[in-house]
């Protein structure tokens, strides 16, 4: 059986648009588009900074190492 991932660190909407300078209209495209997982948790979105790590570094969440 496989551990679940504890490193995630999980943003909030607002959180995440903290994170990126941005407005959270712009989480809103940026999940609506499928470059960033929107993550629902009790109703909530929840965002991985891994993910967002990787969508500024080179555009790809999928390239992301499992380690960063």
């Amino acid at each position: 059986m496989t551990q679940p991932d504890l490193t995630r660190r999980w943003l909030s909407r607002e959180s995440a648009a903290t994170y990126l300078d941005c407005v959270t209209s712009t989480i809103d495209r940026l999940a609506d588009g499928g470059r960033l997982t929107r993550y629902k948790v009790g109703g909530l979105s929840r965002f991985d900074a891994r993910e967002i790590d990787a969508l500024v570094l080179d555009g790809d969440p999928a390239k992301t190492p499992a380690g960063v």
